[in-house]
C-alpha cells in the first residue's frame, strides 16, 4: 500500500537521529500522564488507584496507543517545522485537531463511570453527557481515523508528495 510505503519512508528518515526516539517516549508519556490526570484532577475524590480499578484493561491500551499515536504525530510534525523551516497553517490545523480530538478521546475513555463523566462534564447538561457516553466508542473510532490521517498526511508533507502543503 502506498500509503504505509510514505509513512514508513518518513519513519526511516526521521528516526536515523536517535533523538528522535527519545522524544517520542516523551511526548507519549507526556500524552498518556495527560490522559490520565486530567479526568483524575478533575475529578473530586479521585485517585490514580480509583482511576485504575475503574478502568477496564481496554480502556487503558486504548490510552497507550493513543498516546503513542499522538507522539509519534508530534515527532512527525516537529521534524516537519524543523526541516521546512516554515509554518504552514494547513498542516498546523491537522495536527491541532488531531491533538483535540484525541485528548477528549482520551478523557472518555478514562472516565468509564457516568457519576465521574457527569461531574466531569457537568458543563453540558445531561443530555449531553448521555449522547458522549452513547457514542463514546464511535467518538474514540474517529480520533483514532483523525489521528492516522494527520500521520500520513504529515508524511506526505515530509516526503514532499503533499499537493496543497506550504513548504
Amino acid at each position: 500500500m502506498p500509503m504505509i510505503d510514505d509513512i514508513k519512508v518518513v519513519l526511516k528518515l526521521i528516526f536515523k537521529n536517535k533523538i528522535n526516539y527519545i522524544s517520542l517516549v516523551l511526548a507519549s508519556l507526556i500524552m498518556l500522564i495527560i490522559y490520565i490526570y486530567i479526568p483524575i484532577l478533575s475529578i473530586p475524590q479521585n485517585s490514580f488507584k480509583s482511576f485504575l480499578e475503574l478502568t477496564p484493561w481496554y480502556g487503558i491500551l486504548f490510552l497507550i496507543l493513543l498516546s503513542f499515536l499522538m507522539g509519534l504525530l508530534i515527532v512527525m510534525q516537529l521534524y516537519s517545522f524543523n526541516a521546512m523551516k516554515k509554518f504552514s497553517v494547513k498542516g498546523a490545523a491537522g495536527g491541532t485537531i488531531a491533538t483535540f480530538s484525541s485528548i477528549i478521546s482520551g478523557i472518555f475513555s478514562s472516565a468509564t463511570c457516568a457519576a465521574c463523566v457527569t461531574v466531569f462534564f457537568s458543563f453540558l447538561g445531561t443530555s449531553g453527557v448521555l449522547f458522549l457516553l452513547n457514542y463514546k466508542w464511535e467518538i474514540a473510532i474517529a480520533t483514532f481515523l483523525i489521528v492516522l490521517i494527520s500521520i500520513y498526511l504529515t508524511s506526505k508533507k515530509i516526503n514532499n508528495k503533499c499537493i496543497n502543503c506550504v513548504t
